[in-house]
Formats: C-alpha cells, sequence, structure tokens
C-alpha cells in the first residue's frame, strides 16, 4: 500500500491533463479494490501499478483518457481478472507438470514418443506463425509479449492463437483415427 502513497507525487507530475484527479486517496482505492478482488495485497499492488504505468503510456501517446479515474479503475479490474484467469490455469495443470524423473514403464515410454511424433507432425503443418505463437504461448509467453514480438497486436495474436490451437487439435484428432 505504501505505494499509492510514496508514488503519488512522482504519477501525478508524469501526466498531462486531468491528472490532478488522480491523487493519493485515488490510488489508495485502487490498490485496495484490487486487495479485495485478488485477495492479495502484492499481487494488488503490482495490478495497481501496472494500470498506472499503462495510464502514463496512453498520456504520453497523446491518447489521454477522458475520465481518468474511471480508465484506470477498468484497466485495473481487467488486469486483475486476466490474473485470476492465468491462477486458475496454472492450478488446473499443476498436476501435469513433471515433478521429477518419470518412472513410466517403456510400453508408456513408446506411446509417449509416439504422441510427441504425432503433435510434431501436426504442428509442421501449421502456418510458421502460428506454430511460433503456439510454442511462445506453451512456453509461458503473454498474449502481449507474443504480440510484441511477431509484430501483430494483441487481439490479433488472441484470435491467431485460438485458431491454431483448434486447427492443431483438429489435426491431432486426425492423426490418432488414423
Amino acid at each position: 500500500m505504501a505505494f499509492a502513497h510514496a508514488q503519488a507525487e512522482t504519477i501525478t507530475s508524469a501526466l498531462d491533463g486531468g491528472a490532478e484527479t488522480i491523487g493519493p486517496a485515488t490510488l489508495h482505492r485502487l490498490v485496495q479494490r484490487m486487495a479485495g478482488i485478488l485477495r492479495d495485497p502484492d499481487i494488488a499492488q503490482e495490478v495497481s501499478q501496472e494500470a498506472l504505468l499503462r495510464l502514463i503510456l496512453q498520456e504520453r501517446a497523446g491518447r489521454s483518457p477522458r475520465n481518468p479515474n474511471a480508465w484506470l479503475s477498468r484497466v485495473a479490474f481487467n488486469l486483475a481478472m486476466s490474473h485470476g484467469r492465468h491462477a486458475q490455469v496454472v492450478r488446473r495443470r499443476a498436476s501435469e507438470l513433471a515433478l521429477g524423473p518419470s518412472h513410466a514403464s517403456a510400453e508408456e515410454a513408446v506411446l509417449e514418443q509416439e504422441r510427441y511424433a504425432l503433435v510434431r507432425r501436426a504442428m509442421a503443418e501449421l502456418h510458421a506463425e502460428d506454430r511460433t505463437m503456439l510454442v511462445l504461448a506453451a512456453t509461458g509467453h503473454t498474449g502481449v509479449e507474443i504480440a510484441s514480438r511477431t509484430g501483430r497486436s494483441h487481439s490479433a495474436v488472441r484470435v491467431r492463437l485460438h485458431r491454431a490451437r483448434r486447427q492443431l487439435r483438429t489435426r491431432l484428432q486426425q492423426l490418432e483415427a488414423a
């Protein structure tokens, strides 16, 4: 919570036009609201800082929101929701992570190798950019990071990833049936 008070003057001085509405009280309320949503004060502070940084970048790019308080609140809320979705996926998939050397039977090892071969074959049939996006997503990169690496918008990356996953899933089902 110290961020909201300690950095308020820096944040408000960095903003142009409408900055007087973003003060220590507003920042404190934002962090408190995010803490209520996320149930973790440290993550709430990170989300609030990210939202403030995005507001500063919007201001510097000349795209000042008409209502900075509402914009800041919405962006922070969206970031909190994204964090929550990501945390759910991590919890749901945690059991799939290898936690040490696998002591699978020879039969299981052969089946796993065959499955990897099918995945490699299906991946090879995808467009190169789709393959790159899938690999980046699978290795933990965010949509924003993938967008910056590929030169596409975040929305375009989300659509391409959705379509590439669907194509991969369909092709894997075809290969397994054959």
